[in-house]
């Protein structure tokens, strides 16, 4: 009797060393990380008796605000919607994303004092800091009427120093109203943030690029003249122009204005592909954008697979291996719009009280010579080619349109252009999904967005 009452014994200590071991592992060892660990039911309960931070636009009026209601804070989106994936949401049931992730420790005041599950809960702050935004709601409320609920995007970017005004993506959602409905949308996947990830072919989009390359190299002429007799033929392989159209004896500008396949292709052809690929490279267009939301680099093939002319060729007009992002292609319609300088694309301008846009570095990557006559032939491509309908009285808009083939259905229409409004110098690029050509689906968003800005 007495040896099973001590056995009785040995297991009960047994047990109570284990158990000992084992809250003491979960409290010392990774009591912080439990802590920290977003799925804590007490963390997020912490998290919504703050008065959040808001997200503020250009002009330091709220985008996203933190609403009391039953002493707990929800937040509350005014942002036009068309620019919910940049801005992201806060949610206790899917989690965060855009910029309310990439800054949830500013807004949230963490900054402010020690979230531990007990400092956190005894002594949390009383409000998160503001991130004041690039975003101009005018001028993306003018874009996202533009797209009319067709898939596409747009930006618009400051193109002095690179500030993004605007980073329209459609289909969107309401970050108000969030529902499984959205994570099941595969079809038209609202949650993917077509202005900074989506990649497409830019098609005659890109002949400025081209254009600059090619005259940057002196690979061609500004007086030389090209015959243009509806097609040509590159390794077996015939690149036409749009509608089979022939425009005879053109100059640089003409093909442009005109936006001569048969010449481009020569153009491209011209410069070997290298001098391509080496200007999108100094325009940053391969490179991912340094913003706290998720973005994509273009693509442009590379230096081996240049050497094959059919691929130079297809590049030539924007086809074949060409991916291009509408940021990216923002980003160009910058450079030629502001004299040949390479700009880096920002979304933030201060955190709380602390300033922290980047300084604009002045670093030529077009000549001046060359940059004014893209740009004199952009201006040709409006007033007298396929962009008239991105034209507005009393502003000289610039600009390219693009019908890009797409592999997997109907062509995307696009249009890159810039136009001085007021004090600043805007540069658009807006594609639309399968939408046809860009001289009648994109252009006349481009002038939606410049007419709201000169309003």
């Amino acid at each position: 009797m007495e040896l099973n009452i001590r056995k009785v014994q040995l297991a009960f200590i047994t047990v109570f060393i284990v158990l000992g071991a084992w809250l003491g592992y979960w409290v010392v060892f990774k009591g912080e990380a439990l802590s920290n660990d977003a799925r804590n039911p007490r963390h997020i309960i912490a998290e919504l008796r703050i008065a959040r931070g808001r997200i503020l636009d250009i002009y330091g009026n709220p985008l996203v605000t933190s609403v009391l209601e039953n002493n707990m804070y929800r937040r509350e989106y005014s942002a036009p919607l068309s620019a919910a994936q940049t801005i992201g949401y806060m949610s206790t049931r899917f989690g965060k994303t855009g910029l309310e992730k990439a800054y949830d420790t500013e807004l949230s005041g963490s900054t402010r004092a020690h979230r531990g599950l007990l400092s956190g809960l005894l002594q949390p702050p009383e409000a998160g800091l503001d991130i004041k935004t690039t975003l101009d709601p005018k001028l993306q409320k003018a874009a996202e009427e533009g797209l009319a609920g067709n898939s596409g995007a747009v930006v618009v970017l400051d193109a002095d120093d690179g500030a993004i005004l605007v980073a329209a993506s459609t289909p969107y959602f309401d970050p108000n109203n969030m529902t499984e409905d959205i994570f099941q949308d595969v079809k038209g996947e609202p949650l993917f943030n077509r202005a900074f990830q989506g990649r497409y072919p830019p098609g005659s989009a890109f002949k400025p690029l081209i254009l600059a390359a090619a005259l940057e190299t002196n690979s061609v002429s500004v007086n030389q003249i090209f015959q243009d007799n509806s097609s040509y033929t590159v390794d077996g392989f015939t690149i036409s122009n749009f509608q089979n159209s022939s425009h005879g004896r053109l100059d640089l500008n003409g093909a442009l204005t005109y936006s001569s396949n048969v010449v481009f292709v020569q153009v491209g052809l011209a410069t070997g592909g290298a001098a391509i690929r080496a200007l999108a490279e100094r325009i940053g267009m391969l490179e991912t954008p340094q913003l706290p939301v998720p973005a994509a680099a273009s693509h442009l093939p590379s230096l081996r697979d240049l050497s094959s002319p059919r691929a130079v060729a297809q590049i030539s007009i924007g086809q074949g291996e060409a991916w291009v992002t509408p940021l990216h292609m923002a980003m160009l319609a910058a450079t030629i719009a502001n004299g040949g300088y390479a700009v880096q694309p920002y979304l933030i301008e201060s955190v709380g009280e602390q300033i922290v846009k980047p300084s604009v570095a002045k670093n030529r990557v077009i000549s001046a010579g060359v940059v004014q006559y893209v740009a004199e032939a952009m201006r040709s491509v409006v007033t007298n080619g396929s962009g008239r309908r991105a034209a507005v009285s009393g502003v000289a808009v610039s600009g390219k349109t693009g019908t890009a083939q797409n592999p997997l259905g109907k062509d995307h229409a696009w249009f890159i252009g810039f136009a001085k409004v007021k004090d600043r110098t805007l540069a658009v690029a807006a594609v639309v999904e399968n939408a046809g050509q860009g001289g009648h689906q994109a252009a006349p968003i481009v002038a939606t967005i410049i007419q709201a800005a000169k309003e």
